[in-house]
């Protein structure tokens, strides 16, 4: 027994019901995700049918989102405005400033330290090229 032939509307029918997600659509299916990616590589109207789904989704959560702007749920109104009014001050932004013959620059946060090395670019014969 071969391997089972989809209609090209059957995995259209799967990508919109599973908001274009490749494996979901797959499973949905009964077939392997690698079957699927065939078809749409074989269909362009496949790919155009996963973008204009996802497009849906964008719309959806952009939506939500403003909902919840709305509702003043700070949460969301920090990520906004840290997203989308950097050039106002909002949103968090690091200056790391040195010299290769200056220590390491350390950042720290409340979470992690992280240490920076400057290249010399060859001038301390105590570093070993790896």
């Amino acid at each position: 027994m071969g391997k089972r032939r989809y209609k090209v509307s059957e995995v259209e029918t799967a990508l919109r019901a599973k908001a274009g997600l490749i494996t979901a659509a797959a499973e949905a299916l009964g077939c392997s995700r690698k079957t699927v990616e065939r078809y749409m590589a074989r269909y362009p109207q496949l790919r155009a049918i996963q973008a204009e789904v996802r497009e849906c989704m964008i719309d959806l959560a952009e939506n939500r989102l403003y909902k919840l702007l709305d509702e003043g749920h700070s949460p969301t109104v920090r990520w906004y405005l840290g997203r989308m009014a950097t050039d106002r001050g909002y949103g968090q932004k690091l200056a790391v400033e040195g010299t290769p013959d200056g220590p390491p620059i350390q950042v720290q946060s409340s979470k992690t330290t992280v240490q920076f090395y400057l290249p010399d670019n060859g001038r301390d014969p105590d570093l070993k090229k790896s």
